[in-house]
């Protein structure tokens, strides 16, 4: 294989991970690459630990800008990119030596123009992947994919790091959302649409790292309005593109978010506003819901008065 893939890494004050990271990318058995780091403003040392790494392997190459968010970031190394293929790895997170190569592999094998793998979720700093073939490859068109969104391979999907991507993804323009945080909800699915094929794998090839420090685990209002913001739109598109089946799974994802929000908010003019919100569309879709579904959702607009000063108690410790 000659193929020169892109791997992309935005890189925001991680000083403490951004050495590993860099060195399981540079590690990869599969090593025609070209390494994009997009230093979003960082204020620590992360910068200099880049351009350390970058006097070490000549395939990387760091851009510096003004701190602009993560979708920047990618937006950027998208657009200075010149591999065939395209990954993108989260400067917290580290790869399997294989990951490029199986990924790879199999685009080429399948056809596919994108490739998903299994991840492993956790805090460890010396995970051992295991050297493997691939693990159960299924591959659908884009329309089928589409069709079982949120459903069989939910937990592979609504993420960017744990994918490869031919390029013609990207040649029609497609981008992040800038300022946005939770920036693969809105974006995901419309880069399935623009596939042909899409692949998944079993193999755990990549190991997501786990920090309360991450923009994942640091909630605030803002945030909370960007997620249900961007899982509005997801769910607008799902309907508009007639995949109805995905799009009635979405709404009950969508009203768990609700729920989960509601107690998150920091402020009762957010909160009534979830809360309208959640009772619109429970009302208007409750005929859809499993019966599971509906229980959750009847205890939550029963119980949420009793259970919020007990969550914010909790929270407060």
């Amino acid at each position: 294989m000659n193929n020169l893939v892109s791997i992309i890494i935005p890189v925001y004050n991680v000083e403490q991970y951004i050495e590993h990271c860099l060195k399981t990318v540079i590690q990869q058995v599969y090593n025609y690459l070209e390494i994009i780091i997009i230093d979003d403003g960082s204020t620590d040392n992360s910068g200099k630990i880049c351009h350390r790494m970058a006097e070490i392997d000549n395939r990387i190459s760091i851009i510096h800008q003004t701190n602009s968010g993560l979708s920047a970031a990618r937006n950027k190394g998208i657009e200075l990119s010149k591999g065939e293929f395209i990954c993108f790895v989260d400067s917290d997170d580290y790869l399997s030596p294989y990951y490029v190569q199986i990924l790879l592999e199999t685009a080429l094998l399948t056809n596919s123009d994108i490739v998903t793998c299994g991840f492993v979720r956790g805090k460890k700093t010396d995970y051992e992947f295991s050297k493997e073939t691939v693990k159960n490859a299924v591959t659908l068109t884009s329309d089928d994919a589409l069709k079982i969104w949120h459903g069989k391979y939910k937990d592979l999907e609504t993420i960017s790091w744990n994918k490869i991507y031919r390029r013609s993804i990207f040649e029609n323009g497609l981008r992040y959302p800038v300022g946005m945080y939770f920036e693969d909800v809105p974006t995901i699915h419309r880069q399935f649409f623009e596939a042909k094929q899409i692949t998944y794998i079993e193999n755990k090839l990549y190991y997501y790292f786990q920090r309360k420090t991450s923009i994942m685990h640091a909630h605030s209002d803002i945030k909370i309005v960007h997620n249900l913001e961007n899982q509005e739109e997801r769910l607008d598109w799902f309907k508009t593109k007639k995949y109805l089946e995905s799009y009635e799974r979405l709404v009950s994802k969508c009203l768990k978010y609700y729920m989960v929000s509601y107690f998150l908010a920091s402020n009762d003019k957010l909160r009534k506003e979830i809360d309208i919100k959640f009772m619109h569309m429970y009302k208007e879709k409750v005929d859809i819901f499993r019966v599971k579904d509906k229980i959750v959702f009847f205890v939550f607009i029963k119980m949420k008065d009793i259970l919020l000063p007990i969550f914010k108690c909790i929270n407060r410790k």
